[in-house]
């Protein structure tokens, strides 16, 4: 078990989000809990103390859905969150790679740098678009809009290239907004 003690007062800013978060990390709520799935799925809108919403997605690992309900996960994940100049990570670090070296035959731990005891490494990582991001991203469809108006300056059988671009940009559109609405749980266009 790694238990991060609390020595400096920054280690209070540490927090540990896990699936064990369910059931208020309690063993005897787990053990008198008849259908840890049924919980899992009731509870996947559930805020931690940390004001961080339990799914399914941030806590399991090679999970398999069935009409959108979590039916079987490979990996529990569990996540230390803490301030960066603290030094519960490097306590966290330490712990994680003692366990994983008395354990080998029990555990099969999978740290960030790799140095882990199994062949495979999960990794989940966030981050927003950057400027380089979006620099590229206008560049390359800027590239692609030049393209298509150079092509269709040749074109003689088009009636009207104004019509056109008004057809792609009502295309895309659309396009997006069904997208947006089926991203955003709406069914209704």
């Amino acid at each position: 078990m790694l238990i991060l003690e609390c020595q400096e007062s920054n280690f209070a800013v540490s927090f540990l989000h896990s699936p064990l978060l369910y059931w208020n990390c309690s063993a005897a709520a787990i053990e008198s809990d008849n259908s840890i799935l049924t919980t899992v799925n009731s509870c996947a809108h559930q805020i931690s103390p940390a004001n961080i919403t339990l799914r399914p997605s941030s806590i399991f690992s090679g999970m398999r859905f069935s009409h959108n309900r979590l039916v079987a996960a490979d990996t529990l994940v569990v996540s230390l969150l803490y301030k960066a100049d603290s030094g519960a990570g490097d306590v966290w670090d330490k712990r994680a790679q003692a366990l994983a070296q008395r354990e080998q035959s029990r555990w099969k731990v999978y740290p960030a740098d790799g140095r882990g005891t199994g062949s495979r490494l999960f990794e989940f990582q966030s981050r927003p678009t950057s400027v380089k991001d979006k620099a590229i991203f206008f560049g390359s469809y800027s590239l692609i809009l030049l393209y298509a108006i150079f092509s269709l300056r040749n074109a003689r059988t088009l009636k009207s290239r104004v019509g056109l671009f008004v057809t792609i940009a009502v295309q895309v559109s659309i396009s997006e907004y069904i997208q947006n609405a089926t991203t955003n749980g709406r069914t209704t266009y």
